[in-house]
């Protein structure tokens, strides 16, 4: 089997592996783990507790922090039925790591319940939407097998402090309210570092381009709007240049390879119309011979 791995992106395909392939490295262990590096933890035993090391055999279902039971049938469980085969040797990057199940892919999920081995599938993270400028909570409905939306909290103060990640928010009341989250997800963002970590370190908060002191040794309800002052963020900007971007490569490399843009079908990966957000996605899936995987027309 010759695999396949043409960008770092990829190994998010072989994580559930990782516990077969490097066994040697995790002999002492009762679990084993893989989390992704745009991750701040909190407090894991908030939420990580004995009773659930007892009780499943995989804790989370989502790649950017998964749990497994370190025993060999657990870390051979990617090996069912062998789809391993194929999602190692396709070019595509196919989220076998996590949920949600979709009729065009198998996940490592859906092999653990053929085997009847216990998930824990609550989530207790942060998960950041991609496309917002402010922190919006994406968050995974385990009973529907969904992603669903939070409303924007825009005056929420996200901090780390001494081990826990908190969230602060003035509710309808006027109150100050507090949650404290397992982990924040800072998918796409790049952030700065504006704070010196030798000396700040126990205590910083997290807006959506830094990492930066806080002015007060605790957030009030009189400091909150101070902590949370507007900062110059180019996030937004440019994820539009990167979509009208992308739109635009997109549609002229559709009609160069003599496709209709408006019914474009992905024939192997799942159909669907042509959308400008996602031609970033589906045109790196267009081999150069585009009838294996595209309906192409004529154009004349």
């Amino acid at each position: 089997m010759q695999l396949t791995l043409p960008s770092p992106y990829k190994l998010c395909d072989f994580k559930p592996a990782y516990g077969f392939l490097f066994s040697e490295y995790i002999t002492e262990y009762r679990f084993w783990g893989h989390c992704d590096i745009d991750t701040i933890m909190g407090d894991l035993d908030v939420f990580i507790t004995d009773e659930m090391f007892d009780k499943y055999d995989k804790i989370f279902t989502l790649g950017h922090l998964t749990l497994y039971r370190n025993t060999p049938d657990v870390n051979q469980t990617f090996m069912t039925d062998g789809h391993y085969r194929h999602i190692f040797t396709d070019e595509r990057i196919l989220s076998f790591d996590e949920r949600p199940i979709r009729p065009w892919k198998t996940t490592i999920d859906q092999l653990f319940e053929k085997k009847q081995l216990s998930i824990f599938k609550k989530s207790f993270l942060m998960d950041v939407h991609v496309y917002d400028v402010y922190f919006r909570r994406v968050k995974y409905k385990p009973d529907i097998d969904k992603f669903t939306f939070e409303s924007t909290k825009k005056e929420a103060l996200y901090v780390w402090e001494k081990g826990k990640l908190m969230r602060y928010y003035v509710n309808k009341k006027r109150e100050l309210t507090s949650e404290e989250f397992l982990y924040i997800h800072l998918q796409k963002r790049k952030m700065k570092m504006l704070l010196d970590f030798n000396t700040e370190s126990e205590s910083f908060k997290i807006v959506p381009n830094a990492f930066m002191k806080l002015s007060n040794d605790s957030v009030t309800l009189q400091s909150i709007r101070r902590e949370k002052k507007v900062h110059f963020d180019t996030h937004l900007l440019k994820l539009i240049l990167f979509r009208k971007r992308a739109t635009i490569i997109g549609f002229i490399y559709a009609l160069y390879k003599r496709i209709n843009p408006f019914a474009v079908k992905v024939i192997q990966l799942r159909p669907f119309c042509w959308n400008p957000h996602l031609w970033h996605r589906w045109v790196r899936f267009i081999p150069k011979h585009s009838s294996e995987y595209v309906q192409p027309i004529s154009l004349n």
